[in-house]
């Protein structure tokens, strides 16, 4: 599967995005923002980040391998 640089880099940016929503909703349900009893939410968020996280790290990688290729790749 041969990715372009630039599809890789926005899959980098929604990783970055990711994240932070993640970790938003993790520290805002933990905080009592929703309301009490909805841990759910918390370990959703979490979830949502560690992905996040997958595919920033996961990105990053393919970028790199795509950017030190040389040559012509039609």
């Amino acid at each position: 599967m041969n990715l372009k640089p630039e599809t890789l880099r926005i899959l980098v940016f929604a990783g970055i995005a990711d994240v932070v929503i993640g970790a938003g909703l993790a520290i805002a349900t933990l905080n009592g923002f929703f309301g009490p009893g909805l841990e759910l939410f918390a370990a959703a968020g979490v979830a949502v980040a560690v992905w996040g996280l997958v595919l920033f790290v996961w990105g990053r990688s393919k970028l790199s391998q795509v950017e030190d290729r040389r040559g012509d790749l039609n």
